[in-house]
């Protein structure tokens, strides 16, 4: 009788310290961190693919302080594609595209049309701007696929889609997803895609909706085969959420 209630005492004094905040996550109940909501506008630096050290996928990481100050967390580089863009482990439960037009560069014809130079490289360069949770896990994503064809003396943009996904169901559509793109020059092309979310019921979000946030992608590519970009966030991060984004071709 004496141990079983030291094992009581014991169990309620964990209990005791336990935080009485938690966020579902998965299949099970994870603790939520005492964090204030980070609200405001980031810009993360570039990534780029494509040049002389081989890589072809790039990924970046970030997490906010308890100042609301992004810090780098993770980055990945690799000359390979590698297995959670062949095979990604989370679904979306709902995604919308909207496809851009094939877009010629008519303010620099004779550069393009030089017939000497005629025959092209075609890459697909592609930028995703995500957001995860604390355990990890996507909750919405914005991707940007340009197709662009490049002979070392001009770049061409052909086509191209932004698709915003959403992975939970309490995320929802909030505008967008909207694409851009255009050039800079003969050599450098450009492409811009962005969506709009808001969040309401599930774990953490409320009966009214909340965490509006907006995802952008800002793409490059150039004459030579360059692919870069760099994703920006504005809204309000879910607590301990963190913002990746990735490049490859």
């Amino acid at each position: 009788m004496k141990r079983i209630s030291m094992v009581l005492i014991f169990l309620l004094v964990v209990l005791s310290l336990m935080p009485t905040h938690f966020v579902l996550a998965g299949n099970g109940i994870t603790e939520a961190p005492n964090q204030k909501p980070c609200t405001g506008s980031w810009q993360f630096p570039m990534l780029y693919v494509g040049g002389k050290d081989q890589t072809v996928f790039a990924q970046a990481e970030y997490k906010f302080d308890e100042n609301c100050r992004p810090y780098l967390a993770n980055k990945v580089e690799l000359n390979y594609l590698p297995d959670s863009i062949l095979h990604p482990s989370q679904q979306p439960v709902g995604s919308t595209t909207v496809q851009a037009e094939t877009v010629f560069p008519a303010n620099f014809p004779d550069k393009f049309n030089d017939g000497e130079n005629s025959i092209l490289t075609v890459n697909t360069c592609h930028l995703n701007t995500l957001e995860r949770d604390i355990i990890h896990l996507n909750m919405i994503a914005v991707q940007t696929d340009q197709p662009y064809s490049w002979n070392n003396i001009t770049v061409t943009l052909s086509g191209g889609s932004t698709t915003s996904a959403r992975y939970y169901n309490w995320w929802y559509q909030g505008s967008g997803p909207h694409m851009t793109n255009g050039y800079t020059s003969s050599q450098v092309a450009w492409a811009k895609g962005d969506s709009s979310y808001y969040c309401m019921g599930g774990p953490f979000c409320g009966g009214t909706p909340a965490y509006n946030i907006t995802l952008y992608n800002n793409m490059v590519v150039d004459y030579q085969g360059g692919c870069g970009g760099y994703g920006t966030y504005s809204g309000t991060i879910v607590p301990a959420g963190s913002v990746v984004y990735s490049v490859w071709k």
